[in-house]
């Protein structure tokens, strides 16, 4: 099977879509699980998604694919494990003993990836490809399911992967039926029934005209298909069959001017999809005779509903049919109503009701991985305790039915990671070296380099007031836009003009205007005369006389001159014209212009606040779809940026690619991605960590990841501020949810790519998890030791 290419990435996590910044953040809110390692010093090659960071994105406790690709393996808890503590309470409950306990989820899914460079021009060599995975780790169990399931009344989403257990026909996917033709007077006449092959027919006269047409006289067993449903006999049907739909040779066939009265005919095509007048397709399910489409054994409406019993190659084996006649062909032999039934079905034709792990407590791999698109439903975020997290627990259940702790007990949390088994350095090399040829289309991507100067718009020329109403002659979901205003103007009316009551139209002399101009001077003080058009709108007054009223009101839109408005001073509107619901600014000319670069001397750049100190890139498609892009009216493009400056001390302001050290590239440029290979142990990088934080370690003694997680925080505010107190601070979870926090270090963070053996993988000897456990008791140790010295 081919893996769909990967078209884009989306975060895990979350209904709305946010800013790559907003989810840095949210993540520096969780409470541990930092890339690339904890403060423990433990590598950790993924993110944490808890409770805290939860709150940052949305309640919303569905893990989503982050791209296309296939599903290969997954292991669903039936109960999540539990690990016992000998730390048990001492004052127990009389009538029941406690102890220590910490529940962990190993629920996880593994999807495989395909990433491939787009093809280079009419190159016929292939563009370079890489192998990814996507681990989703920590998943609900099946008791939380059931649980779930219990709560919400069987409103409950399912992984497409799990095995099938019940489904429905997917009306929208239903298969079109095939059978044989009934036709109403033989050749080229209407089509009045389909016949399903394998039915068995009773056959009469030949056709007087048309020869090798029967005509059909009744159904000694099958199915005839109509346009109103699935018919077990003719009813009202008549017509005439073709004899050569009948058996598979001369002798199986009618012959003659007369069929045989005794004999059933079975039917062995099925060569036609439409019937009526005019010709329409019936749909209904194919069932198979095998997991592939060898042989259709029959056809069944749409009403049918399935139990299934295992699946594979894309199709679920049929354990019973309900709503439905069953054909015999698909009962079991010598069965009762409750036997099992025979076949299979296509699985992409249903609507999957239940469905279940392969197996629980068992790691599934799938015998042909299952497709699975960006954002696909991948399951539930389970519940994880930590060491430090443990709670009381009675040892025996208090009721029988209570398989472990409550949810409210137990804290929600998912471990992701992106990870490659290829040699990702030879491929990132491979694709820099063709970036520069692919297509403007392809450079998607805004490189803000350091030296780059962030421009702030210019003053506004004023405010237009609420309740002026605007026209958008841009497009509104830029961050400036240009619109017409519309000024709806009430005055006093001499009692010797009259008005044509045919017409809403009124022309204004130029004392007319200049009485507008001086009686809104104060609330429109942007209008003048020349603004008024001479012919506008008049809105009839229904209190009075339409042809003598008391005051007129009156609307015109001014198109001599276009203001330029932010669109999220308008947001309520949503970017339909109407009007303003309070003050806005406005200018007369578009906000942005390279002319507002302030003159800095090359000596005082580094001094220079609006200066870019730490380069970046920015996703055009993630800046559109924020409302970061604006266009001026020269249809160049403006891009908002978030930078720092030489103190770490976050700037914003405009950038366009005419500056300098503006640059607008391919993703496949891979810039600022860093790859580094990490040659410490687990117990030579936890060793020193723990060192770093009691005296501190020259920068040469780091280890590679040491070193370059700590280049990357000198660029948050804080590191920079703590590096005047020691020569080189420690790796603290403020110093990780700081860099987090600072827009071009999370970027950076994110862009590290490290080389290390995977946290899940263990050896048969579990050399790697003895060692965590001697660093764990070497833990215990040290604060035994402190505590006696306290």
């Amino acid at each position: 099977m081919t893996i769909k290419k990967i078209d884009d990435f989306t975060f895990p996590i979350g209904e709305q879509p946010l800013s790559q910044d907003a989810y840095y953040k949210a993540l520096s809110e969780a409470n541990s699980g930092f890339y690339p390692f904890g403060t423990n010093g433990i590598w950790h090659g993924g993110i944490h998604l808890d409770e805290q960071v939860l709150k940052k994105i949305g309640r919303d406790d569905k893990l989503r694919c982050m791209a296309h690709g296939e599903v290969v393996a997954y292991r669903v808890n039936d109960v999540y494990p539990k690990m016992v503590y000998n730390d048990n309470i001492k004052l127990e409950i009389p009538y029941q003993a406690q102890q220590k306990v910490a529940y962990f989820s190993t629920g996880f899914t593994l999807v495989r990836h395909y990433l491939a460079m787009p093809k280079i021009g009419i190159s016929t060599q292939a563009p370079p490809s890489i192998t990814l995975y996507s681990l989703y780790m920590h998943q609900l169990d099946w008791y939380g399911y059931q649980q779930k399931t219990q709560e919400s009344g069987n409103q409950i989403t399912y992984p497409h992967y799990w095995q099938a257990v019940s489904g429905i026909v997917n009306q929208e996917k239903a298969d079109t039926i095939k059978g044989s033709v009934i036709r109403e007077n033989g050749s080229q006449t209407t089509v009045v029934g389909l016949l399903l092959k394998g039915s068995k027919v009773r056959l009469g006269e030949r056709h007087p005209k048309k020869a090798g047409w029967y005509k059909i006289v009744s159904i000694t067993a099958g199915t005839v298909v109509t346009a109103t449903g699935f018919k077990k006999e003719l009813g009202n049907i008549t017509g005439y069959v073709w004899h050569k739909d009948i058996g598979t040779q001369d002798s199986e066939r009618p012959t003659g001017k007369s069929a045989d009265a005794d004999r059933d005919y079975e039917i062995c095509r099925e060569d036609n999809d439409k019937l009526g007048k005019p010709e329409v397709a019936v749909k209904g399910i194919a069932i198979y005779a095998t997991a592939n489409e060898t042989q259709t054994l029959t056809y069944l409406p749409k009403t049918a509903s399935f139990d299934f019993d295992g699946q594979e190659n894309g199709y679920a084996k049929i354990r019973k049919i309900s709503h439905v006649d069953v054909p015999a062909l698909l009962m079991a032999e010598n069965g009762n109503d409750n036997a099992p039934h025979k076949g299979y079905v296509k699985l992409t034709t249903l609507t999957l009701t239940h469905l279940k792990p392969e197996k629980l407590d068992k790691v599934v791999v799938l015998k042909a991985p299952i497709p699975i698109n960006k954002g696909d439903f991948i399951g539930y975020i389970g519940h994880h305790v930590s060491q430090s997290q443990r709670f009381d627990e009675p040892k025996d259940a208090p009721l029988a039915n209570m398989k472990r702790a409550s949810k409210s007990q137990l804290p929600r949390l998912a471990h992701i990671e992106l990870f490659t088994c290829d040699d990702l350095p030879t491929f990132i090399n491979q694709s820099q070296a063709l970036a520069d040829r692919l297509p403007d289309n392809e450079k998607t991507v805004i490189l803000v380099e350091k030296q780059a100067q962030l421009i702030q718009a210019h003053k506004p020329a004023g405010f237009l007031r609420a309740g002026l109403g605007i026209t958008f002659i841009g497009n509104p979901s830029h961050y400036y836009v240009n619109i017409y205003p519309q000024y709806t103007l009430t005055y006093p009316t001499p009692s010797h003009i009259a008005f044509d009551t045919k017409t809403n139209q009124h022309r204004l002399t130029k004392q007319d205007k200049a009485n507008l101009i001086a009686h809104y001077q104060a609330t429109y003080p942007e209008l003048t005369v020349n603004d008024i058009p001479d012919e506008v709108e008049r809105i009839t007054n229904d209190s009075t006389p339409a042809n003598k009223p008391t005051q007129i009101t009156l609307r015109f839109m001014v198109k001599n001159k276009p203001y330029w408005i932010a669109s999220k001073a308008v947001s309520h509107l949503q970017g339909k014209d109407g009007e303003l619901s309070s003050d806005i600014q406005y200018w007369t000319q578009f906000p942005l212009t390279l002319d507002n670069l302030p003159a800095t001397k090359d000596k005082d750049k580094d001094k220079d606040n609006n200066i870019v100190a730490y380069p970046r890139t920015l996703s055009l498609n993630a800046l559109t779809h924020d409302g970061l892009i604006a266009i001026d009216d020269k249809k160049e493009k403006w891009v908002h940026v978030t930078a720092g400056n030489q103190q770490g001390i976050p700037i914003t302001g405009w950038v366009n690619l005419k500056q300098a050290h503006i640059k607008q590239i391919s993703p496949w440029h891979w810039h600022g991605f860093n790859t580094i290979e990490e040659k410490a142990t687990l117990g030579e990088l936890s060793d020193k960590i723990s060192k770093n934080k009691v005296t501190t370690l020259d920068l040469a003694d780091y280890t590679p990841a040491m070193r370059e997680l700590h280049h990357i925080l000198t660029g948050t505010l804080r590191y920079s501020m703590q590096r005047k107190k020691t020569t080189q601070p420690s790796f603290t979870d403020g110093d990780l949810k700081q860099g987090l926090r600072t827009s071009w270090t999370a970027q950076q963070i994110g862009h590290l790519l490290i080389n290390y053996e995977s946290e899940w993988y263990a050896d048969e000897e579990l050399s790697k998890w003895n060692e965590i456990d001697s660093l764990y008791e070497d833990e215990k140790q040290q604060k035994k030791k402190s505590s006696k010295k306290s």
